[in-house]
C-alpha cells in the first residue's frame, strides 16, 4: 500500500511500539493522529466486532474486511448505520486494478 501513495498505521498491540515496514506500530485504532479513511483489517472474524467498536468512536470513512476476516453481523450493523463496507476482497488487487 505504501507504493501507491497511501500512508498506513500498523495497529497491533501485541507489537506496539516495534517497527515494520518502517513504521511505528500503534497499539490501538485511538492512537492514530489523524482521521482514517481506510480501516483495512487484518483480524480473525470473532475479533472484528471489537474493532468496529473501536473504530465507531474515532470515526473512519471505509471499514475494509480482507477476506478470510468477514464478519457477517458487523458488515450489516456498519451497512445499516449508513458506513461504507468492504468486504471479502483484498485492497492491494484493487489497487493494482484502479492504479
Amino acid at each position: 500500500m505504501k507504493r501507491y501513495g497511501f500512508k498506513i498505521y500498523l495497529i497491533n498491540p501485541q507489537h506496539q511500539g516495534e517497527e515494520i515496514l518502517g513504521e511505528e506500530v500503534l497499539g490501538s485504532i485511538k492512537d492514530v493522529p489523524e482521521k482514517i479513511d481506510i480501516l483495512d483489517v487484518f483480524r480473525r472474524p470473532g475479533a472484528v466486532y471489537d474493532l468496529a467498536e473501536e473504530a465507531r468512536e474515532v470515526g473512519f470513512e471505509t471499514f475494509w474486511l480482507q477476506p478470510g476476516t468477514e464478519n457477517q453481523e458487523v458488515i450489516s450493523a456498519l451497512h445499516r448505520e449508513g458506513r461504507s463496507v468492504v468486504a471479502g476482497i483484498c485492497i492491494k488487487t484493487c489497487c493494482q486494478l484502479l492504479l
